[in-house]
């Protein structure tokens, strides 16, 4: 939610519709549980391939070079995955 209230600086409809939305609820505790992840899964030629998913996000919003820079990381989440990555890097680097 923070991120968004940070993009619509400078988006108009952004804006518009964070303000439609409810005001987050804060937690009087915080929590012990882990934060969920998220699972990526393909459909491939070697097999279901797992991957967990993030992003990083560059710039500040009154940085128009890089204000919806977006990068995702997908990590090999299983040891199928990991292995079939380790091999197609390894013959993409022969």
């Amino acid at each position: 939610m923070q991120s968004a209230a940070r993009e619509a600086l400078d988006n108009r409809e952004l804006a518009h519709l964070l303000k439609q939305l409810p005001a987050p609820a804060m937690p009087d505790v915080l929590s012990d549980e882990l934060p969920p992840l998220v699972m990526t899964r393909v459909n491939s030629q070697q097999g279901e391939l797992n991957f967990l998913s993030t992003f990083t996000t560059f710039g500040m919003p009154q940085d128009v070079t890089v204000t919806s820079l977006r990068i995702e990381h997908l990590i090999p989440a299983d040891p199928h995955t990991w292995h079939t990555m380790r091999r197609a890097y390894e013959q993409a680097s022969q």
